[in-house]
């Protein structure tokens, strides 16, 4: 499973959809932070001196929402990414254009991972059906 995506120093930027790749990473941080309901999402910042400041963004069970809600929910969450990223830098003052491109980036970012992942999802379930299907036509 991906884990870690975007990393461009002094910020990581982690997309998880994955309950149990969530607590691993919350448990590396030690932070009890619940994961988010199907239909929700969450950005959680941590400072480190190690690897700068690294956003997670997080979202919950959204195989029954349209794509159209799932976009405009990853689009939320780069806009609160950007502001994270923001104060890693220390940016008072961006531009309009420059806020719009960092967004406009976030958002591509989150919804390339999310399509990618539930590619695969859609991938493996073809083919456990595919491989069903063949055990029972060989008996």
């Amino acid at each position: 499973m991906r884990t870690l995506g975007y990393h461009m120093y002094p910020v990581e930027l982690v997309y998880i959809d994955d309950e149990i790749e969530f607590h691993k990473i919350m448990t590396k941080f030690k932070d009890p932070i619940p994961f988010p309901p199907s239909g929700a999402a969450i950005t959680i910042k941590y400072d480190t001196v190690s690897h700068g400041t690294i956003i997670i963004v997080v979202l919950g069970d959204y195989s029954d929402q349209l794509n159209s809600a799932t976009d405009s929910i990853l689009t939320h969450e780069a806009v609160h990414v950007w502001q994270f990223v923001k104060q890693a830098i220390c940016e008072k003052r961006p531009g309009a254009e420059c806020e719009a491109y960092a967004i406009q980036f976030y958002t591509r970012y989150l919804t390339n991972e999310f399509y990618y992942r539930r590619e695969q999802e859609l991938r493996k379930a073809k083919a456990a059906k595919v491989k069903r299907k063949a055990a029972r036509l060989a008996k």
